[in-house]
């Protein structure tokens, strides 16, 4: 009895210690268009609003994250999707579909979101993936974007 009472308390920490290394690292980012002027937009700089790990994926079960956008009445909306049966590669099957859209409440819908923008990557072979889009937010244009890496 004291023996399987070891394994089981063995085993639960080895899943918590495999749990606690995110299997990926994702930043949110904007930026204020000001301008039309190309040299100006490159001399601002990136405002990263958000930052979290995603521990752990299950197949089919979307991740949904909420940030407000800096100096907006707005949400970016930060999707995860993991499936094997939406992209076949090389490396087999299963991908990752990151989407990001945008809300005025922490509710996701993208038929009412004023701009909408996903990638999608094969699973195994999955490195860094990032996903961008321009954005009319409160009458200013914003590059907003995620990006997540495999650590």
């Amino acid at each position: 009895m004291r023996v399987l009472i070891s394994l089981i308390i063995i085993a639960s920490c080895a899943a918590t210690c495999v749990a606690q290394k995110p299997e990926f690292s994702c930043s949110m980012f904007s930026l204020k268009l000001r301008s039309s002027n190309p040299a100006s937009i490159e001399r601002q700089e990136l405002n990263e609003f958000g930052h979290f790990d995603i521990e752990g994926t299950m197949e089919e079960e979307p991740i949904i994250r909420f940030f407000r956008v800096p100096n907006t009445r707005w949400f970016a909306v930060f999707r995860l999707f993991t499936s094997d049966e939406s992209m076949v590669s090389k490396t087999g099957i299963g991908s990752i579909e990151l989407e990001l859209s945008f809300a005025r409440n922490r509710r996701r819908n993208i038929l009412t979101s004023p701009a909408v923008a996903s990638a999608e990557t094969p699973f195994k072979t999955f490195d860094v993936v990032r996903v961008r889009t321009v954005v009319l937010l409160d009458n200013h244009r914003h590059l907003v974007g995620v990006e997540c890496k495999a650590p």
